[in-house]
């Protein structure tokens, strides 16, 4: 599957209230799964407080200037060479504000929409 991916990465550590300079929108080659891997393509992203302290240097886990910002996404897998996850399932993740994803499956897992979606889970929709 040949593509451009396009992310969001934290390119400056916000000191007050956010600025457009504190983020990059980059756009990359689609990455393309290993062994073991899958690829999600994000539908839904979940903008939430605790974005503002992953942004933080003390934090406990922060995101890495130049990093995709983390969030909290449902996705559909793509492309895979994982024997867990397989074309066409929705996954639930932290695979950042980005339209893909490549995942080892750490930390994912499947989401089957219900009567109100996948919304209902998280704030936001990636359209």
């Amino acid at each position: 599957m040949a593509g451009t991916n396009r992310q969001f990465r934290l390119k400056a550590r916000p000191a007050g209230p956010f600025e457009d300079s504190d983020f990059e929108l980059v756009r990359t080659p689609l990455p393309v799964p290993g062994d073991g891997e899958f690829l999600v393509k994000v539908t839904h992203l979940s903008i939430d407080p605790a974005m503002r302290g992953w942004m933080k240097a003390e934090h406990v886990s922060p995101v890495d200037v130049g990093a995709v910002m983390r969030a909290i996404t449902i996705g559909q897998v793509v492309d895979s060479r994982h024997p867990g996850f397989a074309e066409g399932d929705f996954v639930h993740g932290t695979f950042g504000v980005q339209e893909f994803a490549l995942s080892d499956g750490t930390w994912s897992t499947r989401s089957t929409p219900r009567r109100a979606g996948h919304s209902r889970r998280i704030s936001a929709s990636w359209a």
